[in-house]
């Protein structure tokens, strides 16, 4: 998300002189979205996970620490695997946006770019929120191990397991329009020569006397910066992932 797309989705033309703080305005955007969001819209700053193997028997208990010179071979990979809390009494697993899913797995996450798959699971549904799907609904009984109710004793419900998917997901490089263009409006809005890191700041002369208001925050008679307003609100909502702060619980299908 740059500058060159910001021309392409307004038409407008940034002046030499006028760059700086159009980019400038683009990096703040940039950061605002992703802590609503909770990824990036940006595929080179998504951790891409990778599948270290697999536990030699499906299910088996995963031992601390697992022996990694005896594990199977990982599946080939056909999309980019992220990582997503399991809770066992949850139905739906609320993942990022994605257009698709070809692997799920139960694992353990060994680092931030490497996990053990305990089991592959293929007893799911995928669930699409309009254009993009936003959780995986499982079957009642995902798995049925002895030791998984000792496991959530000790550790509760998320057991220390987690759930790699292996998918398309939502970019720069496939962003529908009403997200692509309440980023521009974002762009547009803290480009503005006014604006000021409190809010965007109007000067007004009343009676010979000068005087500014916030214009960003909301309140009775104060406008809202787009990712503020309704629709703003709404859009952010419906392409959430479960990490950040925008994220609704189940999305409406």
């Amino acid at each position: 998300m740059d500058l060159t797309k910001y021309t392409e989705l307004t038409g407008t033309t940034v002046s030499e002189t006028d760059k700086q703080r159009y980019n400038a305005a683009i990096r703040k955007v940039n950061g605002v979205l992703e802590t609503a969001l909770g990824y990036s819209l940006i595929p080179s700053k998504n951790i891409d996970k990778e599948e270290l193997g697999k536990v030699q028997f499906q299910g088996a208990y995963p031992y601390y620490p697992i022996d990694t010179s005896n594990l199977l071979d990982a599946d080939e990979q056909s999309g980019e695997y992220r990582l997503f809390d399991y809770n066992e009494k949850d139905p739906y697993l609320i993942t990022d946006p994605f257009r698709n899913v070809y692997h799920v797995k139960l694992v353990q996450s060994r680092n931030d770019d490497q996990f053990v798959t305990i089991m592959d699971l293929s007893n799911y549904a995928m669930k699409n929120a309009r254009k993009f799907g936003k959780y995986i609904q499982r079957e009642t009984a995902w798995f049925n191990w002895d030791w998984y109710g000792w496991l959530v004793q000790q550790l509760g419900n998320g057991s220390g397991l987690m759930v790699a998917v292996d998918g398309d997901w939502l970019n720069c490089n496939n962003m529908p329009d009403d997200l692509a263009y309440l980023w521009a409006d974002m762009v547009s809005y803290y480009s503005n020569p006014d604006y000021s890191v409190s809010g965007s700041l109007k000067s007004e002369s009343v009676n010979g006397h000068s005087w500014t208001r916030n214009n960003a925050g909301g309140g009775k008679g104060v406008d809202l910066s787009p990712e503020q307003s309704e629709g703003g609100l709404s859009v952010l909502a419906q392409y959430a992932g479960p990490n950040g702060k925008k994220a609704t619980r189940i999305p409406t299908v």
